[in-house]
């Protein structure tokens, strides 16, 4: 019990010194973003006020809100890492949690426009696939809000089109399928599973997603070689298929094989895979942290909920061995979000310490 405490103690410490930072620093950051940049920033903030009860952080993140819808022409960009479909997502995101109380159906509906004017312009050409899953991860969030969205004929026909789209490029090419030959967080493949997996979980769209699946399944079994030499790899793949694929055939064909490719992922290997001292959620132990903790959490099994722990605490000896405050100065411009940044890691430390499962993080 001693140890728990302990080790409680040094989360709540690193998740102050993480606000305090960004708090200070992330004022006059120009990318508005969901994953580098203020979005980002936000989503920590409203869940640290919500876990803390603490108004400074509230008010915060409300104001950088209003600062993101006010400086929106900066954003004016197809890519969900720092443009319009990402911030998007965010907003509809804190108003699903119920995270702040605003009417915003005028800028989602804004957006929605924004977006689909991307989505007829990017064609289906393989390289098409990595914005067209940014623009499906953004219709899916605004179709699951159908009470508030105002949207929803139009969001459900946009999704359609997406299928027809991600379709046509994977019967052109299967390239996205293959394995990355360094680690990818935001590799294609999984993300485009990932993606299938939810929309059945929320009972949407079953007829599209078994024709894609049947694809998928069709390439992964072509494949003769492993499907991934990469262990971290391995592990984003297994949490590709991690919800439930009851009530789909092909979803649990799907998910079997990806299970009998990817059954073998070693600890000894991450850590050499791993960049020497990366706390990151995109490159480091956080974000293999947070893999492990979705695993379990989807699963409820037991190995899982110990590499997790494992991972937790080889983050947080990483963390406790450097000062923040340097961590900042030296990567200035990549130090505050999401992906590379503070924010990613606090994210991590106030989901893996939640007791409770109604609080739903943002990293999931």
């Amino acid at each position: 019990m001693h140890g728990f405490l302990k080790t409680m103690n040094k989360n709540d410490v690193l998740k102050q010194q993480i606000a305090t930072l960004l708090f200070n620093n992330t004022g006059r950051m120009d990318n508005l973003g969901l994953l580098d940049g203020k979005m980002g920033i936000c989503i920590f903030f409203f869940h640290l006020a919500k876990r803390t009860g603490g108004k400074i952080y509230q008010d915060f993140a409300e104001t950088m809100i209003k600062e993101i819808c006010g400086e929106i022409y900066l954003a004016l960009s197809p890519n969900f890492g720092w443009g319009i479909p990402g911030i998007g997502w965010g907003l509809e995101y804190i108003l699903q949690n119920n995270l702040i109380q605003v009417d915003a159906k005028d800028v989602l509906k804004e957006f929605d426009t924004i977006v689909s004017g991307y989505l007829s312009d990017i064609g289906t050409k393989p390289d098409a696939i990595a914005p067209l899953l940014g623009f499906a991860v953004y219709f899916l969030q605004r179709t699951k809000n159908k009470v508030s969205s105002g949207q929803g004929k139009e969001n459900f026909q946009r999704m359609v089109s997406i299928f027809n789209m991600l379709e046509l490029i994977i019967e052109k090419s299967s390239g996205f399928v293959d394995r990355p030959k360094k680690w990818q967080l935001l590799w294609t493949f999984p993300l485009c599973v990932w993606f299938l997996f939810e929309c059945h979980v929320h009972n949407l769209f079953s007829h599209r997603i078994e024709k894609i699946t049947n694809m998928l399944v069709n390439y992964v079994t072509s494949k003769s070689s492993e499907f991934s030499k990469l262990h971290r790899n391995r592990l984003l793949l297994l949490w590709s298929v991690s919800k439930t694929s009851k009530g789909s055939a092909t979803l649990s064909n799907l998910k079997e094989l990806i299970l009998e490719k990817c059954a073998c992922v070693k600890k000894e290997k991450i850590v050499l895979e791993l960049p020497e001292n990366d706390f990151t959620l995109s490159k480091g132990t956080s974000g293999i942290t947070w893999l492990y903790h979705e695993l379990y959490t989807n699963t409820g099994k037991e190995h899982y909920k110990k590499a997790a722990d494992y991972w937790l605490a080889r983050t947080l000896e990483i963390l406790g061995s450097i000062k923040l405050a340097d961590f900042v100065r030296k990567n200035t411009a990549t130090s505050y979000g999401l992906l590379t940044g503070l924010a990613g890691v606090g994210l991590v430390l106030l989901k893996v310490t939640c007791n409770d499962k109604k609080d739903h993080s943002f990293l999931q």
